[in-house]
């Protein structure tokens, strides 16, 4: 038993390829159009400017209003708005936000077309609200702004827009309490009946389409009245009507006569839609046809058809003019009209005009999600398939990953949603070219990086998909989507399934590009980390050793990546038990992190944590303390107070106090780690839970058995909930209780929690991992506390075994293992096997650990006792 430190070690490499990125901004500024105060300065908002043109839908307003004043509990309301598309969900939800701007000290729109982009919306949302989500994965990132929504007494509102393809069920865990949620949905209302109250949002009624027709101060005419019901009351197609009157000066005669010949002309000719109604198409159409005249806006339309329609920023599409002029660009005008700001602005003005697309005041582009269908549809599948790789070679210019530099984690994050859109198009039309696999390889390593395993496995799978076929199964960039799905499904916990995709990788990069690439070290470290996670740490080492020696020399030695070998290798004797080899190891990879980042970096701090870990396992307890230190203040300088890796510092200091003997002064550390975790991660995080089996034990070793018990209870109702009852840590949790029930004379109440241990680490790391052996030899000490010498026997012979073959015949386990084998032989009357196990537990520990460690101390001490029994 014992307490938990942090071990933080940079291990596996995902594989992506850079470019350069672009962004967008989450903040927009909201022009005062329906006559209400400005937004307060401490206001939070992302709202998009309110429509001018909104009209009606008075009573939906009201009912929305209603809905969250009546409610049961009205902090905690849900409502979804569904209907087809192009009916005004969207805008409808915006109006009930401004319009009543004065309630809420926050309100905020969260595009959820998919869990990738829903996840980058939340890391927004945090940033906004000041939490310590950078650099943090996407469930703790979820965590962090679930807890402070939900604890908050500010009044606070929600827009989920555009849930289509998300279930209640995916969308769920997005959900706060605490405040007001609206939900937009293409999705009938039973849909969401669950979550709350539900509102079916139809078309125009008859008053509402006059009504609208007055906003847009177009002459009074009967046939408006006519080519109201004609549109079938759907507000987007009486909006690019309205546009094209007002553009054309029009009167509505006339465009009544131009839509019928259009629509008959139309669908004469093809068979009408099926998934939107033929009105949009038509009135698209008239529109279309005359924005077109203006030199690129048909092209600029095309090209933004193929990404997220929400916030396309104008600088991406200001980079078509660095592309080579191929495929879609042989014969488009683009190129020349994005690199000139007049004629690139009177594009988008046609377009505005025309309402095919909107030009927010922070330099991006919204379109409907209807009008880019509509436009895909009418432009052709040949067509689309030159548009959708332009798309996709425009962002294989700009996106730019890198997983060690946090400068790019923001931008390539707001380019995610038009990554996922570009990528899907990409497969509908049947692109498979080498930048739409770059493309999916790059959206599934952001995704896996941000910790959203499941949604990142398409991505990869996809690009692996494209890569085989397109360069063959022996091509380098095969064997970057190999290493990177390997590298998922070892995040995912499969590190079976994870071991063929690493073998297979590392024989690719071996023959395509020789045993010194770079790419081949990077696979070589990888298939180390699968094997110490497997338990193996023998196999592991000469992965890392060749993967260290490929890159010193392919990279220098004084590169990151070599850091993260120097680094990698280090922890892997520590766990082998070879403390003092591991120490040079750990000492370069901070020098060179140290030069590399800077002092003050959070990889730097991870470094000094590993460097003060080695020093405690190794008994150097005062010399580990300012690594710790140093870490600690590092993390509150670059990460703040509250983050929860200041908590992981500040557990681990926790944990070397209590180590030192000096449980008063350690206490503190553990309560504000329990603090930070419980505020920031929620009640239910396992690294909550680690805290609270450390305070647990904490209580333990102070000798206030009765105290401990519920820390460790908790720790081991939040492990078994959020990981599972056959987890590793779940298991953990169950030896510590065991060792707490033997602690206090309840061995028979012991056994069931040693026992249950035992079978969780067999089955999920098998019968040879080093915890298992750990699991044994408790179970051996339990037996052997009960009397039964004959039974703890094979319990040690097999920890035994195991330590000898995981960690090798000179780790300090495997001197516990013999240790405790002599202890048995002893109670047995054996001295002579004792004293022979003990001197062999005592060489082990002299040469790993020295002579002044306590367990050195204790060994001697005991074969003192067994060499004195033999004399007597």
């Amino acid at each position: 038993m014992s307490d938990e430190t942090k071990d933080e070690i940079n291990v596996g490499d995902l594989s992506n390829n850079q470019a350069t990125a672009i962004g967008r901004n989450a903040q927009a500024n909201v022009t005062n159009i329906y006559n209400l105060p400005d937004y307060r300065p401490d206001a939070v908002y992302n709202l998009p400017p309110p429509n001018p043109h909104f009209v009606g839908r008075v009573d939906q307003l009201e009912a929305i209003a209603a809905n969250f004043a009546s409610a049961a509990n009205p902090l905690v309301v849900t409502q979804a708005i569904a209907g087809l598309g192009g009916v005004g969900k969207t805008q409808l939800a915006l109006a009930y936000a401004h319009t009543r701007r004065d309630q809420y000290d926050m309100l905020w729109l969260l595009r959820a077309s998919d869990v990738p982009t829903l996840d980058n919306e939340f890391r927004l949302l945090g940033e906004a609200l000041g939490l310590p989500v950078r650099g943090q994965d996407a469930e703790t990132t979820r965590t962090l702004v679930l807890s402070e929504l939900g604890s908050s007494k500010k009044r606070w509102l929600l827009l989920y827009d555009n849930v289509d393809e998300l279930t209640p069920r995916d969308l769920r865990p997005y959900l706060p309490g605490g405040g007001h949620l609206l939900i937009t949905s293409r999705r009938a209302a039973a849909h969401w009946q669950a979550f709350g109250q539900t509102l079916a949002l139809d078309t125009f009624t008859e008053a509402e389409a006059t009504a609208f027709w007055q906003e847009r101060k177009l002459p009074d005419a009967p046939e408006l009245a006519v080519l109201a019901k004609e549109l079938g009351y759907l507000p987007l197609a009486m909006e690019q009507a309205a546009a094209f009157m007002q553009v054309q000066q029009l009167p509505a005669a006339e465009y009544l006569a131009w839509f019928r010949e259009a629509r008959d002309s139309l669908w004469a000719e093809e068979e009408a839609p099926t998934d939107y109604p033929k009105t949009v198409a038509t009135t698209w159409q008239i529109g279309f046809e005359h924005a077109r005249k203006r030199k690129g806006a048909a092209e600029l339309l095309n090209l933004c058809c193929f990404l997220d329609p929400d916030g396309i920023p104008l600088d991406l599409i200001k980079q078509v003019a660095t592309l080579p002029a191929v495929g879609a660009l042989r014969e488009a005008p683009l190129q020349e009209v994005v690199e000139d700001e007049r004629q690139l602005r009177l594009a988008l003005t046609a377009l505005r005009d025309y309402s095919l697309l909107h030009q927010a005041e922070e330099g991006t582009i919204t379109l409907h999600r209807l009008v880019q269908t509509v436009a895909r549809d009418r432009m052709g599948h040949e067509r689309a398939r030159a548009w959708v790789e332009l798309a996709v070679d425009l962002l294989r210019k700009v996106y730019r990953y890198d997983q060690h530099d946090m400068r790019t984690w923001e931008t390539c994050g707001n380019l995610l949603p038009h990554l996922t859109s570009a990528t899907d198009l990409a497969e509908q039309y049947g692109c498979e070219s080498s930048n739409a696999a770059f493309l999916n390889n790059e959206a599934g390593a952001y995704v896996n990086s941000r910790g959203s395993f499941t949604a990142a496995l398409p991505f990869l799978e996809r690009a692996l998909t494209i890569r085989e076929k397109a360069l063959g199964p022996d091509h380098p960039d095969t064997a970057l989507s190999l290493n990177n799905l390997g590298f998922l499904l070892q995040a995912m916990g499969d590190l079976a399934g994870a071991r063929p995709f690493y073998e297979r990788a590392l024989a690719v990069w071996e023959k395509a590009l020789g045993p010194n690439h770079p790419d081949t070290a990077q696979s070589l470290n990888n298939l180390g980390v699968l094997l110490r996670a497997m338990g193996d740490l023998p196999a592991a080492r000469p992965f890392y050793e060749r993967a260290l020696a490929v890159r010193e020399k392919a990279l220098g030695p004084d590169h990151p990546n070599t850091a993260t070998s120097l680094n990698n290798l280090g922890a892997l004797l520590k766990a082998m038990g070879d403390l003092p080899a591991a120490r040079p190891f750990y000492e370069r990879a901070l020098a060179v992190w140290e030069k590399a980042l800077g002092p003050d970096h959070p990889n730097t701090a991870t470094s000094l944590n590993n460097l003060g870990a080695l020093l405690k396992a190794m008994g150097d307890l005062p010399a580990a303390r300012p690594f710790y230190e140093r870490a600690l203040a590092i993390r509150e300088k670059a990460l703040g107070p509250d983050h929860p890796d200041t908590a992981t510092s500040l557990n681990n200091l926790g944990v070397l106090l209590r180590a030192m003997g000096d449980l008063t002064a350690a206490r503190p550390f553990f309560e504000r780690a329990l603090a930070i975790r419980e505020k920031a991660l929620g009640l239910n995080h396992p690294d909550t839970a680690q805290s609270l089996n450390n305070l647990g034990y904490l209580l333990q070793a102070m000798g206030d058995l009765t105290a401990a018990r519920p820390f460790y209870e908790r720790a081991l109702a939040i492990r078994e909930k959020a990981l599972g009852p056959d987890h590793p840590d779940t298991a953990r949790s169950l030896n510590n209780l065991g060792a707490l029930l033997q602690a206090m004379g309840d061995l028979a109440g012991a056994r069931p929690f040693y026992e249950r241990a035992l079978a969780i680490w067999e089955k999920a790391l098998g019968p040879d991992h080093p915890n298992t052996a750990t699991s044994l030899n408790n179970l051996g000490a339990l037996l052997k506390a009960m009397g039964d010498l004959p039974a703890a026997r094979p319990f040690y012979e097999r920890a035994l075994a195991i330590c000898e073959k995981a960690l090798g015949p000179d780790h300090p386990d495997t001197a516990l293992s013999l240790n405790n084998l002599a202890v048995l032989a002893y109670y047995e009357g054996d001295f002579a096997e004792a004293a022979r196990l003990m001197r062999q537990a005592l060489a082990i520990y002299e040469k790993r650990l020295g002579p002044d460690d306590p367990a050195t101390i204790r060994s001697r001490d005991s074969l003192a006792t067994i060499e004195a029994k033999i004399s007597s």
